[in-house]
């Protein structure tokens, strides 16, 4: 599954990689660096957010940037 979200003052695209856990039901989010390296995101909510929750125009921070969904892709 892929989430994109869009940085709400710079208006910078980030694509998110969502993977499943299908034993918890919560998503795993990786994301890709400046660079195209995929790293695995630490920060909350991420990992703990359950998969029923994510839905269009949420918004959360990403560091220090606020960012809102703008497409899931199944």
């Amino acid at each position: 599954m892929k989430i994109i979200v869009q940085d709400q003052y710079t208006g910078e695209l980030i694509e998110f990689i969502a993977e499943e856990d299908v034993t918890s039901g919560f998503l795993n989010f990786f994301y890709h660096d400046e660079e195209g390296n995929f790293l695995r995101s630490t920060t909350r909510p991420y990992k703990k957010l359950p998969r029923k929750s994510v839905v269009p125009n949420m918004t959360f921070t990403l560091g220090d940037r606020i960012v809102v969904i703008i497409k899931i892709v199944e």
